[in-house]
């Protein structure tokens, strides 16, 4: 040790007479002088940890000072150990500024796996889903073989929740260096100095492995996997502007892959970071996968019965391989290979020079005890905590410490619980007392509070207390860092110490400097300990505290006691405390966490509550009035209607969304205002229960049913006359709907009968006979070919809504069927019933798509969303229920009826169901459906580009199938299926007259197709690496403009197929290109972070340069003025090309915010030039304003990245490609194109666009209402037409 007072780490460390004589044969060791390099290993054990050697060095045991100087050159990282739970320490020294081959180097990172080779076996998590809430699950080394197989995917994210294994599964993949013709190296990023600064995970590999700059050279010029673990433990100091790959350079590596763990609920925070990445989601263990660990726990421990913890499991395994693990360090004469893969219990491992191999341990019988263990996990209340491996690791401890006593697995009811109990035994209640627990909560609040989870060790090292804390070391000099052994266990204690504050009454201080609002670990561990592990007493002091700092922040001018109250409210609501009638008006909780918080009856007139997060919460009766809701997220919206005086039967929306109808047990129909919240009109005249009420098509007749027998016709006007009253039915009429068509009405009876009227004088047009028991319910074909009705004889029949002919009969039900509904595309009927299930089938052929089940009472009421891909229902259990209708998976349950749910409905935007309920209430909720016209399935992989004709009616999808597909807009068939290319399909585009399609394929070539028969034109060929992108001229002139992965931009003759010009210049793939609209200038982005433009002679205009990181598409404004591109800098641009300079920058922002979360794949102009498009990996699309570059929507439904935005000429149709395999289409609500004849007014007051007819009706057909300034939204000139009207 005194050899570093020369600048030299020098000596050896032993603990134990085994390691005293390995150090004793590196040090005599001839070699080591001779050789150019040499390693060695120190190891010690958990009395004196490794970091003494830098900080107390009085306290070694042996120190044996060499004539060599040594350095640090690589550590395997404490977090190793942690998990396997083996107190030994490894550090690995080289000689002073030798330079050492990679081979040899490597070579000995490989003999140190031994350590770990065993435990990885059962302690890796078996499988990994793409996305949390998928149902199949896939091994996960299948899918880590995928990735490295993948020819664009360079990025892989490795998400869990804490304890789940990442980092057990990032070394497994680094057990070996070398495989399968890679590099493996793995890096603890918490360990690297600066993460977010550039180069600095470049310096820390260097630094870390003890490369020198040949030595990583030569590395960048082989195939590597980078292996980065534990992002989410690394600090956020400032926010981050770069990706990973532009800060440290790393296109600069020949074939590089990296894979980086992350937790699930921190993903967010470093998605610039990130930048495009595929992601993998671990599963937690089955029962298999926790008997596999059980029994290995107690093998060991019956192998070794004198010691009673798993400390030293492998002390023989090290005394068998100690000396031949040096020889390989030194010399570099054996092969890693032939030293792995064996148990600790194998026959033999391998012969060394100096000690012979030694006969294993016999095998011990464990089957009883290991079952004995399950049985009690089984029981256990905190089973669930056992599926993470970090979880039964400590109950694990907690057994083998005391064996005969299994009271560990009853006794525990929360994971707090047995945190708090494996800290005392392991930690504390080794000759601690309790102040070393509060300051050992201390110590975690202060790194929680500022947002770390490492920091330095500093003068903290020398006292008793710290040496005693669940920490681990991750450096080992005198600036050595520590953190706590597991993250979980920092949260643990922070909790514990925020609780510990509460009872005594001192924390609203702390609460006002930081934010707890998403930290959920924290807010669940908080939870378990208020709810499990403290007395009525403190309990309610707890509460007392919390609710006073909400109250403290009414009229608070500082900003502080808002984050108080906020963080107060988010722990409270944790804790599931109840707020239901308490008084909060004028209280400041903005971004407070209130999920699923029961605020029924609650007073927060006047909060502000911007940004609140009520997601699940019950606001029965909560008053919010004049609170500020801005960016509030809610499932239940803030109003329901009250005026029935027995319960509501049924309800359904008016086609423009305006008013809801509602018929009741009072047998009256309501009419209420949606946009007012008030009962518009009361419609009296049935003498018995009203069953159901429908609209007209147009919106100005409601027709309704009712057990008085009758159906009657009323008009929407200020009496609300009826119109009509019809007979027929010879019982009760339980269900009544009119035809899309509007010339009949089907309705249903106890009579056994379906029956269609006239809807002009109400005669009976067919009577349709054949269900058995009473019909229930019934509804129409879009194309109103069709009536469909369900039975309570458990049926669903199809009938000739013209010949009242039967055309199919549905059985698949165990009990009668409650209610029916078809979808918009007249494709899938969905039939809800009395045995709890939700059934949706194909309308031609009668099968049974999937099976819908959740509800645990009667299903009453079903509807599909207007754009079809999502189910709603209502049931007896009191809730309403939302399904994806693709997968049938459960989207959300909406709880607030206090009764059964009779009736359901969608808004026509989709924006909003209603449900009415027994409760005597019609409630509306927010649904996340908006926009989404129509999901087209079929690509069998990720699709990456789309395309729409100009004239809106045709369009093209591709992507890693290799096939094109033509699509019809307005029904979503299939029209061609282009095959051809053998490669992915990167990029698609129509000639101007939609003639042709155009495709560019990573197989190099471009590929020329006929749009009307999809027949084969042309190949061209001349890239010489995958195409990227291409576009045909704007003027209709036989010319292609393409750009590919070989830096090249070419123009082609599509006639001839020959290539006219070359462009080079570029020092990267070129990922977009664009004609201006005057054809006279070509535009190019590439991944050299440059823009080029280009005459149409193939010579460069101008170069703009200065973008932070690789441009990812590009495209010209429809007036030719401006050019709009994303960046994977997580930014969108607008670049003015009279000024030469940037007019806007969307940049990715903080959470919680509408801005760029991830990188803008693709970016299209609106055909008016107001507005830009962009897809996003995020899954979502953003429209911006021009003008502005402010955000005007976010359009949701694709379930991964949008890799492709398309916007047809008539401005009504927006198109979009992902990597969920599905094509979409989508009408933004009043995104209309502007006419050139027409003058954008700019008013300071809400206006209201009138059409006049020749006939003099009006018709309000847009209005818009901005804070200051209001921009109409102005008729396409076809619209105009098509109508007759004039502009008033």
């Amino acid at each position: 040790y005194p050899m570093a007072a020369r600048g030299s780490w020098g000596g050896a460390v032993s603990a134990s007479a085994d390691r005293f004589q390995a150090a004793q044969f590196i040090c005599k060791e001839d070699a080591l002088k001779g050789k150019k390099g040499c390693y060695f290993i120190i190891l010690s054990d958990e009395a004196r940890p490794i970091y003494q050697v830098s900080q107390f060095p009085e306290e070694m045991e042996y120190l044996h000072c060499l004539d060599q100087q040594f350095e640090v050159c690589s550590v395997l990282p404490a977090s190793i150990l942690q998990m396997l739970m083996l107190n030994i320490n490894i550090l690995v020294l080289k000689l002073v500024g030798r330079r050492l081959p990679l081979s040899l180097h490597f070579a000995a990172i490989d003999g140190m796996s031994f350590i770990y080779d065993d435990f990885l076996g059962s302690y890796i998590p078996p499988s990994v889903k793409h996305h949390p809430d998928d149902n199949d699950s896939f091994p996960i080394y299948d899918k880590i073989e995928e990735f490295m197989q993948h020819p664009t995917q360079r990025l892989l994210l490795l998400s869990a929740q804490g304890g789940m294994g990442k980092t057990s599964c990032a070394l497994s993949l680094a057990q070996q260096t070398h495989k399968v013709g890679r590099w493996w190296l793995f890096n603890s990023l918490p360990a690297v100095n600066q993460l977010f600064k550039p180069n600095s995970l470049m310096e820390a590999i260097q630094t870390n492995f003890g490369l020198h700059d040949e030595a990583l050279a030569e590395l960048k010029a082989q195939p590597t996997v980078l292996i980065l673990d534990s992002l989410d433990e690394v600090t956020i100091e400032e926010p981050i502007t770069q990706g990973l790959w532009e800060l440290n350079a790393l296109h600069q590596w020949a074939d590089l892959k990296i894979i980086v763990t992350c937790r699930e609920d921190s993903i967010k925070d470093y998605q610039t970071f990130l930048g495009n990445v595929a992601k993998l989601h671990i599963q937690g263990f089955g029962l298999d996968q926790i008997r596999s660990y059980v029994h290995g726990r107690l093998l060991v421990a019956a192998n070794d019965a004198s010691k009673p913890r798993a400390a030293h499991r492998f002390s023989s395994h090290l005394q068998l391989k100690g000396a031949s693990i040096a020889v390989m360090t030194v010399s570099g004469m054996r092969e890693v290979s032939g030293m792995r893969g064996h148990s600790p219990d194998s026959a033999c491992h391998g012969q060394s020079p100096t000690s012979a191999c030694q006969s294993p341990a016999p095998s011990i019988y464990l089957g009883p005890q290991v079952q004995e263990v399950m049985d009690h996990i089984t029981q256990s209340p905190i089973q669930e905590a056992f599926k993470v491996p970090f979880c039964l690791n400590m109950a694990m401890d907690l057994y083998m410490a005391d064996p005969p006593q299994l009271g560990v697995f009853q006794e525990l009811d929360c994971s707090a619980a047995l945190y708090a109990r494996w800290l005392v035994h392991h930690f504390f209640g080794r000759g601690g007392d309790d102040a070393d627990s509060i300051k050992a909560e201390a110590l975690a609040w202060e790194l929680h509070s500022q947002g770390k989870s490492h920091t330095a060790v500093e003068s903290r090292g020398q006292h008793e207390w710290f040496r005693r804390c669940p920490l681990r070391v991750h450096s080992f000099d005198p600036n050595s860092t520590f953190s706590f052994r597991h993250k979980s266990l920092q949260e643990y204690l922070t909790a514990r110490f925020l609780f510990r504050g509460l009872v005594e009454g001192h924390e609203a201080d702390r609460l006002s400097k930081v934010d707890l609002t998403n930290d959920y670990p924290v807010l669940r561990f908080f939870a378990e300990i208020f709810k499990q592990l403290m007395d009525p007493a403190e309990a309610g002091k707890v509460q007392a505290h919390l609710v006073a700092n909400v109250l403290a922040s009414r009229g608070a001018s500082e900003a502080r006691a808002a984050r108080c109250a906020a963080n107060s409210l988010s722990l409270l609501n944790a804790a599931e405390v109840s707020f239901h009638g308490m008084d909060f008006s004028g209280v400041q909780i903005p971004q407070a966490l209130l999920h699923c918080a029961n605020l029924s009856g609650t007073r927060l007139e006047g909060a502000i509550m911007a940004g609140v997060d009520l997601t699940g919460a019950c606001l029965a009766a909560a008053d919010l009035r004049g609170a500020d809701l801005t960016d509030v997220v809610m499932d239940e919206l803030q109003h329901y209607f009250e005026g029935h005086t027995d319960y509501v039967t049924s309800c359904a929306y008016s086609p423009d969304g305006k008013h809801i109808a509602t018929g009741g047990a009072d047998c009256t129909i309501r009419v209420w205002d949606v946009a007012r919240r008030e009962c518009w009109l009361t419609l009296v005249g049935h003498f018995d229960r009203i069953t159901s009420v429908h609209w007209s098509p147009d919106g100005k007749i409601i027709v309704s049913a009712s057990e008085d027998r009758n159906l009657c016709w009323w008009a929407l006007n200020s009496s609300g006359e009826h119109l009509r009253w019809v007979e027929g039915h010879e019982a009760e009429v339980t269900s009544c709907k009119w035809s899309a068509c509007g010339s009949f009405i089907a309705a249903g009876g106890c009579d056994r009968t379906v029956r269609t009227f006239c809807t002009k004088n109400g005669r009976l047009l067919q009577t349709m006979r054949g269900h058995t028991r009473s019909v229930c319910c019934v509804c129409v074909t879009p194309d109103s070919r069709t009536v469909i009705s369900g039975s309570k004889d458990a049926t669903v029949r199809l009938w000739d809504s013209q010949t009242g002919e039967p055309l199919r009969t549905l059985a698949g039900h165990s009990a009668g069927v409650a209610c029916v509904a078809c979808s918009p595309t007249g494709e899938v009927i969905a039939s809800g019933s009395w045995d709890k299930t939700i059934r949706l089938w194909t309308a031609a052929t009668g099968e049974c798509l999937r099976t819908m089940q959740g509800h645990t009472e009667y299903v009453l009421g079903v509807g599909f969303s207007p754009c079809g891909t999502m189910v709603v229902s209502g049931s007896k259990d009191k809730t309403v229920r939302v399904w994806y209708s693709s997968t049938g998976l459960l989207m959300r349950t909406l709880e607030g009826h206090s009764g059964r749910v009779q009736g359901v409905d969608w808004s026509p935007d989709g924006t909003i169901i209603c449900s009415a309920g027994t409760d005597r209430t019609l409630r509306l909720w927010t649904t996340s459906v908006r926009e989404l016209v129509r999901t087209l399935p079929g690509h069998t992989g990720g699709i990456i580009a789309v395309a729409c004709t100009p004239d809106g009616r045709t369009i093209a999808s591709g992507g890693f199938d290799t096939h094109v597909f033509l699509w019809r807009v307005a029904t979503g068939q299939l029209v061609h299926r282009l095959e051809g290319h053998t490669r992915e399909i990167q990029n698609l585009a129509f000639s101007p007259d939609g003639a042709m399609v155009i495709s560019g394929s990573w197989d190099k070539t471009l590929r020329l197709w006929e749009t009307a028969t999809g027949r084969p034109l042309r190949t061209l060929v001349g890239h010489e690496r995958m195409l990227r992108s291409a576009v045909a001229a704007p003027d209709g002139r036989a010319l292609i403009l393409s750009g590919a992965s070989d830096n090249q931009v070419r123009l082609w003759d599509s006639g001839s197929g020959e290539c006219l010009w070359i462009g080079t210049g570029h020092t990267s793939y070129v990922d977009g290109v664009d004609w201006s609209p005057d054809r006279q200038t070509l535009a190019s982005a590439s991944g050299d972070k440059t823009i080029r433009l280009w005459n149409t002679q193939g010579e460069t205009l101008r170069e703009i340069t200065g973008h932070a990181g690789m441009l990812s598409s590009i495209a010209w404004s429809p007036c030719g003025r401006f050019l709009a591109y994303g960046s994977w800098a997580k930014a969108a641009y607008l670049w003015s090309m009279e000024t030469g300079e940037l007019v806007w920058e969307v940049a990715a922002a903080p959470p919680r915010t509408d801005y760029h979360q991830t990188c803008p794949t693709h970016v299209a102009w609106s055909p008016d030039g107001k507005s830009i498009l962009t897809g996003n990996e995020d899954g979502t699309m953003r429209l911006w304003e021009t003008a502005t570059g402010k955000k005007l929507r976010t359009m949701e439904g694709h379930l991964k990245v949008v890799q492709s935005v398309a916007w047809a000429k008539d401005g009504q149709t927006l198109v979009s490609g992902g990597d969920d395999a599905t094509v979409r289409i989508w009408k933004p609500a009043g995104v209309v194109e502007a006419p050139g004849d027409v003058e954008v007014m700019d008013w300071q007051a809400a206006f209201v666009l009138r059409l006049e007819s020749q006939k003099g009706s009006s018709v309000v057909a847009a209005a818009a209402q901005l804070s200051n300034k209001t921009i109409m939204s102005s008729i396409t000139s076809g619209m105009l037409t098509q109508c007759g009207a004039t502009f008033v």
